[in-house]
């Protein structure tokens, strides 16, 4: 709870369903922690706030130091197929393929462009189809009835005629 107050959110015991860690013990790094809200309102809240955590504010009686709040890594419970789509999402932007990929509320989206439209993803071969129509665009196409400087002839009507 103490994490959660760090992200400037207000919370109660009340406001948490259930909460437990997973995964297996590794020396030097605590196990992943599960947490439930009872409502969606203040899993927002917080999931909306994450990023405070970077420059996390202190309060009297916190048992998380800022220090290590700052290295709090939040994100959604995602099926196993879902966190594979999301990392290849993730190594398509490193590649420079899209601009963003995120996960909100359980559902993968990707954005090609900075003020781009958003894109839900479901599957691989969405993902897929979406990064290779996107290079397909980028790739700069033959140039047809040239004069061969590469532009393309324009023929235009004879305006007298017209009247």
């Amino acid at each position: 709870m103490d994490t959660i107050r760090l992200a400037g959110v207000d919370v109660s015991k009340g406001d948490i369903d259930r909460s437990h860690r997973v995964g297996a013990v590794k020396p030097g790094r605590p196990r992943t922690l599960l947490v439930r809200f009872v409502s969606y309102a203040k899993r927002e809240a917080f999931y909306g706030a994450r990023r405070q955590l970077r420059q996390p504010r202190s309060f009297e009686g916190s048992t998380v130091t800022t220090a290590v709040a700052s290295k709090v890594f939040v994100t959604d419970n995602l099926t196993r197929e879902n966190q594979h789509i999301l990392y290849r999402a993730c190594q398509f932007r490193k590649e420079g393929k899209l601009f963003a990929a995120w996960s909100g509320v359980g559902q993968l989206k990707v954005r090609l462009r900075e003020n781009g439209p958003t894109t839900v993803i479901c599957t691989m071969p969405d993902l897929q189809k979406l990064v290779d129509s996107a290079a397909e665009r980028r790739r700069p196409q033959a140039p047809t009835e040239t004069d061969g400087d590469g532009f393309r002839r324009v023929i235009r009507a004879n305006r007298s005629s017209a009247k």
